[in-house]
């Protein structure tokens, strides 16, 4: 694999920032904090999803609410490009692009699951592996070296996969006893086998015995059917017997029906005729009284409508005087009417110019609160404003007022701003020779230590002794009391520049509380309620113009009131009088009226006296006779109806008679025939309960057959279900011989994953592999080391011209050039072909003799003696390694953002 390009956007401290990574050595250096091992947490995170900042929250910006990360690698000369959405509250999804010609197409979307997976078949290699080989993390490059041979021979084991052998060894335990549970099962099933042979050898016998039964009882219900077909027949004949004898008795019910209701008829017809003939005299001896009933009422008529003109007369004098008297109060109120009428017109008048006036007291009242309320807030305004400007003149140390304190702001917030940079590059100057400081007396330490065991001078490569060992003591402790020293030098005055960084900040935020253009806000608002208080009194004089003119119109509007109101009666009179007048007809109209109806009541007179002589007299108590006469009329009228019935009566009497004679006849030749019939109900019962004992003895025969069909049935099927479950037994011998055959080429297969099997084997052919590679890897470091020896515990010596050599006895770059060919060869011993390895802050720990060396050993790793690996990537805030960059990025940190600038190395 190797690394293209990286792309980084609110990731850590990153905002946005892009590197590419060629061939040889790529450089990332900076200081301390400056950002650059985020861009390697940006690879490890890209590729499988594993960083150093715990949570995943972590990794987002914390002015931001998302992070991206896309990382561009090549594989086998395939190009590919994997991009993460990092969300505080969401997923994160990843898509992973294959890249041909310059085109993208996606290969796989989605989580974490599925897009490492998706990474990790690509490269041919996992996190672990990535992280243990090809990712050195930050001081961790001497680890695999320096570490005691059991913990090395553990991470080895652990990389060659070793360890999953021995889990698979512990986990087959499970799977055979799974098995040896599923053989306990089948043989606890199997016991049930000669139990079943039992069971369906008595189901047999039973139904042999239940056959024999079934065939007697089916020979019954045929003897019994017999029977039943002989007594149908009988009961058949009495059915037709019966049904004959009901018919017959039926007729004969309705026949004596009829004859009783004739004889009821012809009696009623009789009582009929009676009353017919009793009316029709009636009606004879009243017909000349009933014929003056016409005339009566006519007469009676026209004396109504007499009456009728005589009070219309009567309501047309009335009126005529109404309209005499109505007439002569205009007269008199008619002066009155008019004055009320012009005084309430100019009534009318001042009420509309009233209201153009209404509501001024109340305004006048409102507008001096509200001047009263924008004094005092104006007042209260220009205190605060005072006391704002007397607050920031103390803060910024000078007086200020609306005109300078922006200028006097910026001045003075730029002043400080350069003091406390100033004072930050002091501080991470410090910060980086005191972390120098100690990387020196953490190598001081390690050498006093070994010191006393070492045979040869770690400098010179010249035995050591007692003398020479002492001498070097001396040097390494005075040289560690100055760098001791040194450090609490740069401890002390590193904490007087943050003492000051500090004062600063504290000074910036009182600045940041200085709200200039809240303080112009507020002289605004001042200016604006000055300007609204004089408009505002303006206003007031015009309302009081207004307050007098009001009371003005009120006085006359109470005048006018008290002279219309002394006019309200004679006004009031002439008005009803004129709408009375208008609704009346005129004087000349009742006039006419009275003539017209003089005229009707004369010719209403002369028919009364003609109707008098057609009866021939004159009624003197016209309404009595006329009452009379429609009573006489209302008997005439009832008898009517009842005397011209009378005739048909009579016919109808003598046909009654006719048809009862001819019932009568018909009833005697119906008992004739039941007689002839002679059907015996007893007999026909007797039959009947014969045959219904016959039928019982069927359906008990029957149930009894149902019943052993149904036994028969159930058996059978209890018979098949044995014979189901001892073929289903039989297959379950046959597969508990297959398990017992698994089981026992399980247990030979898990005896193969034992330690002392294929484990021994992979350690012991690995080993010799390693120890080749290894030292294949360190000859190109063109050191003075002939061999490297890696023994069955993973102890690491090397062979050069002071013999065979321990880790402890070499020198701190010879460790490291040891340390990157070991990581090396396991490297290509896992994953065939390593094309990249990634080192962050390799020089940590490193004096700068030390760094020194490194530089020697990557100059001849890569150039001198040719390229082991194509790239490789270093992360570092030591400028010795810029002299072996081919790609070089420096990283710094401003305002809490990491930016990333591109160098020419030199």
């Amino acid at each position: 694999m190797l690394l293209k390009r990286v792309q980084l956007e609110n990731f850590i401290s990153h905002e946005r920032s892009e590197l590419e990574f060629d061939y040889g050595i790529n450089v990332i250096i900076g200081p301390n904090g400056a950002g650059k091992t985020s861009i390697l947490d940006a690879v490890s995170f890209g590729l499988f999803n594993v960083h150093s900042r715990g949570k995943k929250e972590n990794l987002i910006n914390r002015h931001a609410d998302m992070a991206k990360v896309a990382v561009e690698f090549s594989e086998g000369g395939i190009g590919y490009v994997v991009e993460w959405t990092i969300g505080r509250k969401k997923a994160t999804n990843g898509v992973l692009f294959k890249v041909k010609d310059g085109e993208r197409s996606i290969i796989a979307r989605g989580g974490e699951r599925v897009i490492t997976s998706e990474v990790e078949r690509i490269l041919g290699l996992d996190k672990d592996l990535f992280m243990n080989s090809i990712y050195v993390q930050q001081g961790e490059i001497e680890k695999l070296v320096t570490e005691s041979p059991a913990n090395r021979k553990q991470i080895i084991t652990k990389l060659l996969g070793i360890e999953d052998l021995e889990k698979a060894y512990q986990n087959m335990r499970d799977i055979i006893s799974e098995y040896q549970r599923s053989l306990d099962t089948l043989t606890g099933e199997l016991k049930r086998k000669p139990v079943l042979e039992n069971k369906l050898k008595g189901i047999k016998e039973k139904l042999e015995d239940l056959g024999r039964s079934l065939e007697s009882e089916s020979f019954r219900r045929k003897e019994v059917e017999k029977e039943l077909a002989e007594l149908k027949s009988q009961i058949d004949e009495l059915n037709c017997k019966r049904e004959k004898f009901k018919e017959l008795t039926s007729k004969k019910a309705v026949l004596e029906t009829t004859i009783t209701s004739l004889d009821k008829n012809l009696k009623e017809k009789e009582k009929e005729l009676k009353v017919a003939e009793a009316a029709s005299e009636k009606v004879e001896s009243l017909k000349e009284t009933v014929a003056k009933l016409p005339a009566m009422e006519s007469y009676v008529e026209l004396l109504r409508k007499l009456n009728e003109k005589e009070n219309e007369l009567k309501w047309e004098y009335d009126k005529l005087e109404r309209v005499k008297s109505l007439t002569n109060k205009l007269a008199q109120n008619e002066e009155s009417y008019n004055s009320y009428v012009e005084k309430n017109g100019i009534l009318k008048q001042k009420r509309e110019e009233r209201k153009n006036y209404e509501g001024a007291e109340k305004e006048l009242i409102r507008i001096e609160n509200q001047l009263r309320k924008d004094s005092e807030k104006r007042d209260e305004l220009s205190e605060e404003l005072s006391q704002k400007l007397e607050e920031y003149t103390q803060i910024l140390g000078e007086s200020v007022t609306l005109e300078n304190i922006e200028s006097i702001l910026v001045v003075k917030k730029d002043k400080v701003e350069k003091i406390k940079e100033g004072l930050e590059e002091r501080a991470a100057k410090l910060e980086q020779e005191i972390g120098g400081i100690r990387e020196k007396i953490q190598d001081l330490d390690f050498k006093l230590s070994k010191i006393s065991e070492a045979k040869v001078c770690p400098i010179c490569g010249r035995e050591l002794t007692l003398e020479h060992k002492a001498r070097l003591q001396e040097e390494y402790e005075k040289t560690q009391r100055e760098c001791q020293e040194r450090e609490a030098s740069l401890e002390s005055e590193l904490k007087k520049v943050k003492a000051e960084e500090k004062e600063c900040e504290k000074i910036l935020d009182r600045l940041a509380t200085i709200d200039s253009g809240g303080i112009r806000r507020i002289a605004s608002e001042v200016d604006e309620l000055n300007q609204k208080i004089r408009q505002t009194r303006s206003e007031i004089e015009e309302l009081k113009k207004k307050v007098r003119r009001l009371k003005e119109i009120d006085d006359e509007i109470d005048r006018l009131e008290g002279e219309i109101e002394r006019l309200e009666k004679p006004y009031q009179e002439y008005l009803a009088a004129k709408l009375e007048l208008e609704s009346r007809p005129s004087k000349d109209e009742i006039e006419v009226s009275l003539e017209k109806l003089e005229r009707e009541k004369s010719e209403i007179s002369k028919e009364v006296d003609v109707l008098s002589k057609k009866l021939g007299y004159k009624p003197e108590r016209p309404e009595e006779e006329l009452t009379d006469l429609r009573r006489k009329k209302e008997e005439f009228d009832r008898n009517l109806p009842l005397a011209e019935k009378r005739n048909e009566l009579q016919r109808q009497l003598f046909g009654l008679m006719e048809e009862l004679a001819s019932k009568k006849q018909e009833y005697q030749e119906i008992m004739a025939k039941i007689d002839a019939l002679a059907y015996d109900e007893g007999l026909h019962n007797k039959k009947q309960n014969e045959f219904d004992a016959k039928m019982q003895e069927k359906i008990s025969i029957e149930k009894e057959v149902a019943r052993l069909n149904g036994e028969i049935g159930q058996l059978s099927q209890e018979k098949e279900s044995c014979e189901s479950e001892l073929r289903q037994l039989s297959e379950k011998e046959r597969e508990k011989a297959l398990v017992e055959r698994f089981v026992k080429i399980l247990e030979v297969i898990r005896s193969a994953f034992h330690k002392d099997g294929l484990q021994k084997l992979i350690r012991a052919k690995a080993r010799p592999l390693l120890e080749k590679m290894t030292r294949d890897f360190f000859e190109r470091f063109n050191l003075e080391f002939s061999d490297v020896q890696i023994d069955d515990d993973y102890n690491i010596s090397v062979i050069g011209p002071a013999g065979v050599q321990s880790i402890d006895q070499i020198s701190g770059g010879e460790r490291v050039a040891l340390a990157i060919a070991l990581r090396l060869a396991i490297a290509r011993v896992l994953s065939e072909k390593v094309e990249t390895i990634i080192m962050d802050e390799p020089t940590t720990h490193l004096d700068e003799e030390r760094r020194k060396e490194l530089v020697n050993i990557l100059n001849s790793f890569f150039r001198e003696g040719g390229r082991v690996i194509p790239q490789m990537i270093v992360i570092t805030h030591h400028s010795e390694i810029e002299d072996v960059a081919d790609t070089l990025y420096h990283v710094s940190k401003k305002e809490g953002l990491s930016t990333v600038e591109t160098e020419v190395p030199t």
